[in-house]
């Protein structure tokens, strides 16, 4: 007897190998570690950190996150998703009337959080508990539900900060784009079982996972992990610039200010744009290059925030002298502020007693300077 919970969302991930094949990550170690690391103790929040508090480890029999890729070709099935959520969560119950994952179109992806215990669930709703115009659901149920939504959000934060950190795809932002906004959550023990509807758009921003580099972004998740009960305010804020595939230039005010959180508070521009410059750059022409991408992205932020002007994405604005649309600098910064957070990351995991990512004008003398010592 067990208790399982899955939330299930529609999803922009596609496979380098341009496949369909489920793609399965194993997520039981990092949960528990993430939990005995008291990780509701920390200032940022994810989700309901109550619900993480009361999870108790050794309750835990697996995690794992099922990756289902967008379909590019093959044989159209439009009843594609509908038949992938019924293989796992056996068909959805008449009485709770959802019905809104049937429409997601079929050329979307799917990922499927899930988390098994040893324990079972008391007092899931059936269907007599929905006669009446409210439902009778009991407040120990309840409390349950939120420890299993808790998990699953905390589960779902880690993985797209580990997801996007590997794998910092660009994309298109059009305005063509249908939000889409939806989900299920499950919580099923033995013939006992409830869905409801949990919507998220988490999982839309589009993603390219290289299949060949799998062994490697499992490392990166095992390390983020270790560390996830620390402020990471960098990857919260760069988790806000790409939580969707409805882009605007709002969201590259998001990834600056990730980019500005590596630094101390009064830290001048030119020197974080220094700092960036010599850590990602290994050419005088990779520096220029990069120096432009900067310039450009702070006069559009600058522009934002003090000068009140609205950027259109496919507004002009220019890189070196050469006009772009203004969507360029948004997936261009994506991958440079991903970049420098992963080496803000590295810093950080291989510096005794070292909690937060940062930068300080002495790692700029020694990544110049690897070989000298600096003796006062």
């Amino acid at each position: 007897m067990s208790t399982i919970s899955r939330w299930i969302l529609p999803c922009n991930l596609s496979s380098s190998k341009d496949t369909l094949d489920p793609i399965t990550i194993d997520l039981t170690e990092q949960l528990k570690t993430l939990l005995l690391n008291s990780v509701w103790e920390r200032n940022i929040k994810y989700a309901f950190d109550t619900g993480l508090k009361n999870t108790d480890t050794k309750n835990i029999k697996s995690a794992r996150i099922i990756i289902y890729p967008v379909f590019h070709q093959g044989t159209v099935d439009i009843e594609r998703l509908d038949k992938i959520i019924n293989k796992h969560c056996e068909e959805i119950p008449a009485y709770l009337e959802l019905n809104s994952y049937k429409n997601w179109h079929y050329t979307n992806g799917l990922v499927i959080i899930e988390a098994k215990y040893y324990s079972i669930t008391e007092n899931i709703p059936k269907e007599k508990d929905f006669k009446n115009y409210y439902p009778n659901i009991e407040i120990s149920f309840l409390e349950e539900y939120d420890r299993h939504i808790a998990v699953v959000h905390e589960l779902k934060s880690l993985f797209l900060a580990a997801l996007h950190l590997s794998f910092p795809s660009t994309s298109v932002a059009s305005k063509l784009n249908i939000p889409l906004n939806d989900g299920l959550f499950q919580i099923k023990t033995n013939n006992d079982n409830y869905v409801t509807k949990l919507p998220s758009n988490s999982f839309l921003h589009a993603v390219k996972i290289e299949v060949d580099e799998i062994k490697s972004f499992k490392s990166n998740l095992d390390e983020i992990s270790k560390v996830w009960h620390n402020n990471l305010w960098g990857i919260k804020r760069y988790l806000k610039a790409v939580e969707s595939n409805l882009i605007t230039m709002d969201h590259l005010l998001d990834l600056l200010y990730a980019f500005e959180s590596l630094f101390a508070k009064n830290v001048s521009t030119d020197l974080m744009k220094i700092t960036c410059i010599v850590y990602l750059s290994s050419s005088k022409i990779e520096s220029l290059k990069l120096k432009n991408i900067l310039d450009c992205a702070f006069k559009i932020r600058n522009d934002i925030v003090h000068g009140g002007k609205y950027y259109d994405v496919y507004e002009s604005v220019k890189i070196g002298g050469k006009e772009v649309a203004a969507q360029k600098i948004y997936w261009d910064m994506k991958i440079i502020v991903a970049r420098l957070i992963i080496k803000a990351l590295s810093k950080m995991i291989n510096t005794k007693d070292m909690k937060t990512m940062s930068f300080s004008f002495e790692d700029i003398l020694d990544k110049i300077y690897p070989k000298n010592k600096i003796i006062i």
